[in-house]
């Protein structure tokens, strides 16, 4: 395993111990299905079947959205690394649609509130893409969920840490990819 994805599943561990939770009841959602995001979901996949569920049930716990929106089957060109994860495109096929580079993808937001993903990875390196509206769906959708804005430089991180939590009401459970201090919010440090 790569030191990324090491740290990555150190970190959903560590989430998982709060949330009370195993890894087989997760809904993980990769915002940034490069290969590194793609990796990452191989792992925490992975350890979903390692807790008991067949290699088709982890499969559909992971959704992945890349430059072309959400991942999904009748999609040209996928690379092989994602083509296993790719949604069935009858399943998404009446869920809201937004303008893209390429034509109309389902994008971040959609399948958040659709999904209610309970991990949250962004390897997208696209600064702010997990806005105020996709951090208070993700935390609408789940008690505690886990936030892993991991893009680094700091100008490429999909969220500051201080929005997310201050978003969320102090609800997301969350580890980045670049250095950050504390965040004070309601009296206590996250």
């Amino acid at each position: 395993m790569q030191g990324t994805g090491a740290i990555v599943m150190a970190a959903v561990i560590s989430g998982l111990k709060v949330t009370k939770q195993s890894f087989a009841e997760q809904r993980l959602l990769v915002y940034g299905a490069g290969t590194a995001g793609t990796g990452m979901a191989d792992q925490i996949s992975a350890a979903m079947e390692r807790e008991g569920l067949s290699r088709e049930e982890a499969k559909k716990r992971v959704w992945l959205i890349d430059i072309n929106g959400l991942v999904t089957d009748d999609m040209q060109d996928l690379p092989d690394y994602q083509q296993e994860y790719a949604r069935p495109a009858a399943e998404v096929a009446a869920w809201a649609r937004e303008k893209g580079k390429n034509g109309d993808k389902i994008g971040l937001l959609e399948t958040v509130k659709q999904i209610k993903p309970t991990i949250l990875i962004g390897t997208s390196t696209d600064h702010g893409a997990f806005n105020e509206a996709v951090v208070k769906a993700l935390a609408a959708g789940v008690e505690r969920p886990i936030l892993l804005p991991l893009s680094n430089p700091t100008e490429r991180i999909e969220v500051m840490p201080e929005d997310a939590v201050r978003w969320s009401d102090g609800k997301v459970l969350i580890a980045t990819g670049i250095p950050v201090p504390p965040v004070a919010y309601n009296g206590v440090n996250y």
